[in-house]
């Protein structure tokens, strides 16, 4: 159980990646749009023409939809209440072993 909550955790920081990635992505076609968009208008204003009118660019490309934080939180409890029930063991079956070994000692 435990290995497999640590995969599901790998495979939220994954998503949480390919989002940031998109992300980036997103933001590079806005700021692209607006460069050639100004780059349009200079030139237009060269030749004597009215300049295009300033759109949104946020509004023409459309942001990636952000993954459920919801589920990484409740994936990484789950796997703390893991980790709580292997260290209450561990330390309980330590405690055996060096009490018997203390008294294989005397």
């Amino acid at each position: 159980l435990l290995m497999e909550g640590i995969e599901d955790i790998v495979q939220d920081a994954n998503k949480l990646g390919q989002y940031q990635r998109q992300v980036s992505k997103h933001q590079q076609q806005v700021q692209q749009y607006t460069h050639k968009r100004q780059q349009e208008n200079a030139q237009r204003a060269q030749r004597g023409e009215d300049p295009l009118p300033e759109e949104d660019a946020t509004k023409l490309f459309k942001p990636p939809q952000c993954p459920s934080r919801l589920e990484s939180l409740l994936l990484g409890r789950q796997v703390d209440g893991y980790c709580r029930e292997v260290h209450q063991f561990a330390s309980q079956s330590f405690a055996k072993l060096f009490l018997a070994k203390a008294l294989q000692e005397t």
